[in-house]
C-alpha cells in the first residue's frame, strides 16, 4: 500500500519484484497505494498532529473510499494482508489510516512485529494513549 513503492534498501519489497514473489507462491497481489497511500505531498511527516488531521480529511475523499470498498472486498474473498516496514504500529499510516477504517467495517486488525508475536489492533492504541491494558476493553 505504499503510495511510491520502491526501495533502495529492500529491493524484493519494490511493486514489481514483490508481485513476481508472490505470484511464484501463488499469492494474489493487489496495488492500492494510489488510493490508501500515505504520502501526502507538502505534509511534514514528523509532526504526528499534522499527519492525523491529514488522514481524517483523506478519509473523506472519494478515492480513499473506493480504496477501502476495494480492500473490503478483497477481505471478504481472501486472507489479506497489508505490507508495510514501520515494525512499530503506532507510527505506521497503514495502522493510522487504512488499519482503523477497514475496523470500524469489523475487520480484525493484527501486526506483525519484527519479534513475530502478533499485536492486537487495541494494543497500540492503548500504548500511544498511555492507557493501562486493564482499564480498556474493546469489542
Amino acid at each position: 500500500m505504499r503510495s511510491t513503492p520502491y526501495s533502495q534498501w529492500a529491493p524484493f519489497a519494490n511493486r514489481e519484484n514483490l508481485e513476481k514473489l508472490l505470484s511464484a507462491v501463488d499469492i494474489h497481489y493487489l496495488y492500492l497505494g494510489n488510493l490508501l497511500g500515505g504520502h501526502i505531498e507538502g505534509l511534514d511527516s514528523n509532526k504526528k498532529s499534522e499527519r492525523l488531521k491529514a488522514y481524517d480529511s483523506i478519509r473523506g475523499e472519494e478515492y480513499f473510499t473506493r480504496g477501502i470498498n476495494m480492500l473490503l472486498s478483497e477481505i471478504d474473498k481472501h486472507r489479506t494482508c497489508i505490507l508495510c516496514s514501520e515494525e512499530d504500529p503506532a507510527a505506521c499510516h497503514r495502522r493510522l489510516l487504512v488499519g482503523s477504517s477497514i475496523a470500524t467495517h469489523g475487520v480484525q486488525v493484527l501486526h506483525i512485529r519484527g519479534d513475530g508475536r502478533l499485536q492486537s489492533e487495541e494494543d497500540p492504541w492503548k500504548e500511544e494513549h498511555k492507557i493501562d491494558r486493564s482499564q480498556v476493553s474493546f469489542f
